[in-house]
């Protein structure tokens, strides 16, 4: 992630600094990023900088410190390898993720071992009135209407000119894999309608959203906060990282 990029994900999140140190990140009940310099590791800076996090955040009427959150774009949690570190400092923790990536130069969709064209499936860009398309989404998960009333892509499968997946598409994507010479596409709210599942059509509808990922220039993928580890490596995905949602009442 390039210094500008970073700035952009922080936001107007509130900065804490400890000269060089260290810093971290507070947006609202959020702790957005917590960071000790190699050399001062070990020497209690991170515990002052969680205090002063906490503080800020109880000073701001909150009465829960939150790591991560998961509107940021930056860590949504704690990565798996630091969560014994907020642990010792009275954090618990509540379920998790993975984030996941593949590398769209080497990424060719015929060379899956999964079928690409489900029988009488076709696959496209969802165009026109969009009040088919927010009914499938409802019969998939309600909260993720909210997601598809903007301008981003949606990538469809269709069966008889009717969307029965949908999974939205981002091709330059704000995220901690972003860097010079990267862009990174994103693909994100995956759905195949109830009916329609169990024929291979979400995962195939996945991999057309990459190779269409490709074709626009996109050089990696980026998977947001998912639990389909295995679902997602069938098309070559792998996790570079898992996070661990973690809370603590001050």
């Amino acid at each position: 992630m390039t210094f500008e990029q970073l700035k952009a994900s922080l936001g107007n999140s509130d900065i804490i600094s400890d000269g060089e140190k260290g810093f971290a990140a507070v947006f609202g009940d959020c702790i957005r990023l917590l960071c000790v310099s190699p050399e001062y590791q070990g020497q209690g800076i991170g515990r002052k900088l969680i205090s002063d996090c906490e503080r800020r955040i109880s000073e701001g009427g909150h009465s829960e410190a939150v790591l991560g959150g998961f509107d940021s774009v930056l860590f949504i949690g704690a990565a798996e390898e630091n969560a014994g570190f907020f642990e010792k400092n009275g954090y618990t923790f509540d379920g998790g993720c993975a984030e996941m990536t593949l590398d769209l130069a080497d990424f060719d969709i015929c060379r899956l071992e999964i079928p690409i064209y489900p029988e009488g499936v076709s696959f496209g860009f969802y165009s026109g009135d969009r009040e088919p398309l927010y009914a499938a989404v409802r019969s998939v998960d309600e909260e993720w209407e909210q997601y598809f009333r903007n301008d981003e892509p949606v990538f469809c499968a269709f069966e008889d000119g009717v969307p029965v997946g949908f999974i939205i598409v981002d091709y330059d994507a704000l995220c901690i894999l972003g860097g010079e010479g990267q862009k990174v596409g994103s693909i994100g709210c995956v759905g195949t309608v109830p009916a329609a599942r169990r024929r291979g059509i979400g995962l195939a509808m996945a991999a057309h959203a990459c190779t269409e990922l490709k074709k626009s220039g996109c050089t990696r993928l980026f998977v947001h906060y998912t639990h389909l580890e295995k679902w997602y490596a069938k098309i070559g995905c792998r996790t570079f990282m898992r996070y661990r949602f973690g809370r603590k009442i001050i």
